[in-house]
């Protein structure tokens, strides 16, 4: 079982910063669909794995001459022989 802690950092970056823990938090699930709404007028529809589908149908992989060799790509890299 994993434990979470949170905690709140005071006058962090300076001399003087400490922190106080808040405790393992309690995660239950949501029981009303108000739960859900980040906020009255949330217009984001809730995750499902159709929707995730739906947004993905489209996607392709791209052709291998297209692809780097580090994904994602570094903004500079050497290519030298040897091996690894």
């Amino acid at each position: 079982m994993r434990h979470w802690f949170f905690y709140i950092v005071y006058n962090d970056g300076q001399e003087n910063a400490y922190h106080e823990t808040i405790g393992d938090p309690e995660i239950v699930p949501f029981v009303t669909e108000q739960q859900r709404h980040r906020k009255a007028d949330d217009l984001v529809p809730l995750s499902t794995p159709a929707l995730t589908f739906e947004h993905n149908k489209d996607l392709h992989q791209l052709p291998i001459e297209q692809v780097g060799k580090i994904t994602p790509s570094p903004l500079s890299s050497e290519w030298l022989n040897g091996e690894i």
